[in-house]
């Protein structure tokens, strides 16, 4: 295998996540635009972030850019678990 080649770069993208950092097979989410309220506090640490609407969703992330590309994938992820075990309409 080449360095640099598509086959290369497919390996070294995140576990489960296409070019674009998404998560394949979100067909659903994707058709739908959601918007959910966050709540970003800064810390010594980072950021810790949560989704009031959502009961149990948060994340964090060392910057301010970092945490909110984690709670926009919890959100997906609290929401997909939701309809898949039919907690949430589709």
């Amino acid at each position: 295998m080449k360095i640099g080649s598509r086959e290369s770069q497919k390996e070294e993208q995140a576990p489960g996540r296409n070019s674009v950092g998404e998560m394949p097979g979100r067909a659903l989410l994707a058709m739908k635009r959601l918007t959910f309220p966050i709540v970003i506090e800064a810390d010594a640490d980072g950021y810790f972030v949560s989704c009031p609407a959502l009961q149990g969703c948060y994340s964090q992330g060392d910057t301010y850019e970092e945490a909110l590309r984690n709670i926009k994938y919890a959100i997906q992820l609290h929401i997909e678990d939701r309809l898949a075990t039919r907690e949430m309409p589709s």
